[in-house]
């Protein structure tokens, strides 16, 4: 106990850093708590005094809790200081990026094709009525921040044909107006999150040519009213999930060049608005029979039996379909 009095009486001049956001009520009721605490070890009966903590208003309760959680950290060895910064978005009327200025207040930020170089800079997190942003077509490197993750208003993000690395942050399920999410063609990694399932408004979903791992989340199957989910040239493992029969909207699934196992599920044969080269599925690790109701959907809808068998280990027992080449088709961006 004396160790904790001793840290809140040197906290104000070794933090003060810290402290930017308490008013003066609240460090003068830190100070209180201070002086009562000593009270207490004195002896004193510090409950004769009217109400104890009567005069302790609620934000400056809030502040001692702050201290005290503050000081625990600290003693666990956190850099809490962080926590305590200023937002670099204070006050800000406009944003540098890229050595230009932008208004905090835009809403449509396309620079696709502009050569940009570097991380995506932090100031991007302060343009917070953002709903579209493009950033294709650049040599933009490093991580998809927090940031980004955080400017939910986006309805279209696309981040497509950069350098980027790391992962998928599961908080871009928090982004739940997105229409488009367009993260391919760049060095990610790490599984995708299954979060990804909360943005029931995507029609385009594509994460193509990354170096993804793990399985497709079965929570792809709730987002319903997407038209393209391309997958392909990642390393994903595991089954193709049954819910993506849920995509009745789909007219184009490319799951080729990953390392898929097991068989097609015949859910698969709900996706009849897929166009006659729109089920990709070859040069996976796919055994077994192609089920019925796959058979008539490849039948109905003329699509490309070369797409679907080539590089697996599938036993064809389809009648129709067309065979198509050797390449596969994705379809446009």
């Amino acid at each position: 106990m004396k160790k904790l009095i001793i840290s809140l009486m040197m906290f104000g001049s070794v933090y003060s850093q810290c402290l930017g956001d308490m008013n003066g009520d609240g460090i003068k009721d830190i100070l209180d708590i201070v002086n009562l605490v000593n009270d207490i070890l004195d002896g004193d009966d510090i409950c004769e005094e009217p109400l104890c903590l009567g005069d302790i208003n609620g934000d400056g309760i809030k502040d001692v809790l702050d201290i005290i959680s503050l000081i625990n950290e600290i003693l666990d060895g956190d850099d809490s200081c962080e926590e305590f910064e200023p937002s670099i978005c204070d006050g800000l009327t406009e944003v540098e990026l890229w050595g230009h200025y932008y208004d905090i207040g835009v809403t449509y930020l396309d620079l696709a094709n502009q050569g940009l170089t570097g991380s995506i800079p932090l100031e991007i997190g302060c343009l917070t009525n953002l709903t579209w942003l493009d950033l294709e077509n650049n040599q933009l490197t490093g991580s998809i921040s927090q940031e980004i993750v955080n400017l939910v208003d986006l309805t279209v993000l696309r981040l497509y044909n950069n350098q980027l690395t790391g992962e998928i942050l599961p908080e871009i399920g928090n982004l739940i107006n997105l229409t488009g999410l367009y993260l391919g063609y760049n060095q990610l990694t790490g599984e995708i999150p299954s979060e990804i399932g909360n943005l029931t408004n995507l029609i385009g979903l594509e994460l193509e040519n990354n170096q993804l791992t793990g399985g497709i989340p079965s929570s792809l199957g709730n987002l319903t009213n997407l038209t393209i989910l391309r997958l392909y040239n990642n390393q994903l493992t595991g089954g193709i999930p049954s819910p993506l029969g849920n995509l009745m909207n789909l007219t184009g699934l490319y799951l080729y060049n990953n390392q898929l196992t097991g068989g097609i599920p015949s859910s698969l044969g709900n996706l009849t608005n897929l166009i006659y080269y729109g089920l990709s599925l070859s040069s996976n690790q796919l055994t077994g029979q192609i089920p019925s109701e796959v058979c008539d959907l490849i039948e109905s809808n003329n699509l490309w039996m070369s797409y679907i068998l080539e590089g697996n280990n599938l036993i064809n027992t389809c009648g129709g379909g067309t065979t198509g080449g050797s390449d596969n088709f994705e379809g446009d961006n």
